[in-house]
């Protein structure tokens, strides 16, 4: 499929360019194919932005990388939008009765989610997003790098 079906036909890049999911890419995806869904992001985040992308007041966005204050559950299933993947760490982080983020970087590190970071020249596989997930100012959690540009390994 040539990239111009794909940004025209494929309910795929039709969901990412109007923010309505995340581009999150999984090993033996195409690199050609994995850039050009990217683009559907880059055309949701163009002015003010559409969907989880949107950055007007009055909207819940993404925070995914600009990071929120986690204090629990309820963070996370109301107070926020965040990378599912990151969600559901969190969702099994608290569910396990943990009730403060002390713990979470090595939660994450046992989570052993493999990944390359396509930032990197090279990437080389790397284990547990505690490499790529900081805690900062008492409980602000972010991922360091976008989703766009990790590509996940499946367990």
């Amino acid at each position: 499929m040539s990239v111009k079906l794909l940004k025209e036909r494929t309910a795929n890049y039709h969901l990412l360019s109007e923010g309505l999911v995340y581009p999150t890419f999984y090993e033996g995806l195409l690199p050609v194919l994995r850039n050009a869904l990217a683009d559907g992001k880059v055309e949701a985040q163009a002015g003010v932005g559409k969907g989880i992308w949107n950055v007007s007041t009055d909207s819940m966005n993404d925070v995914t990388l600009s990071g929120a204050k986690i204090t629990g559950m309820d963070s996370i299933t109301g107070d926020v939008v965040i990378l599912p993947k990151l969600f559901r760490r969190l969702k099994e982080y608290f569910s396990l009765g943990n009730t403060t983020l002390d713990g979470f970087l090595t939660y994450l590190a046992g989570a052993a989610d493999r990944f390359l970071d396509l930032t990197q020249p090279d990437p080389k596989e790397q284990i547990g997003l505690h490499r790529i997930v900081e805690i900062t100012n008492g409980g602000t959690v972010r991922m360091t790098i976008p989703s766009e540009k990790i590509l996940f390994k499946p367990k």
